[in-house]
């Protein structure tokens, strides 16, 4: 006798049209939505593997044009706040006082603003 085929793993003989194309692939090599979309519509099936070769590729790229930006920006790895007046780390700002460029305040002198304010009005 022979074996039965395991349904949910089989979805017809399938090929990748990315990079790979692979042929003769299961279902579970694919995603489930592009399974639905290749019946519905007949469009062109990746594989996951395809998928997340091409993810990779599109966030090192994203991230080698924001490395690029802030080196054209001068922005660099460090800023200086605007009340010590000390070069640090951009670690030692957060995001919202680098956004303010020049006026922008170290987590420190932030910080020692907030407990002045704090004690002032108590």
């Amino acid at each position: 006798m022979s074996n039965p085929v395991i349904t949910e793993r089989w979805a017809g003989n399938l090929d990748c049209s990315g990079p790979c194309r692979r042929k003769r692939l299961v279902g579970s090599d694919f995603s489930k939505q592009g399974l639905e979309r290749h019946r519905k519509k007949g469009s062109a099936l990746k594989c996951k593997q395809c998928v997340s070769a091409v993810e990779v590729s599109e966030r090192k790229a994203a991230q080698d044009r924001a490395n690029a930006s802030a080196s054209e920006a001068g922005t660099g790895t460090s800023a200086s706040c605007s009340l010590c007046h000390r070069s640090l780390p951009l670690p030692s700002f957060s995001r919202s006082q680098l956004s303010k460029g020049d006026s922008a305040r170290c987590r420190e002198c932030v910080e020692a603003s907030i407990s002045s304010e704090t004690s002032a009005a108590e």
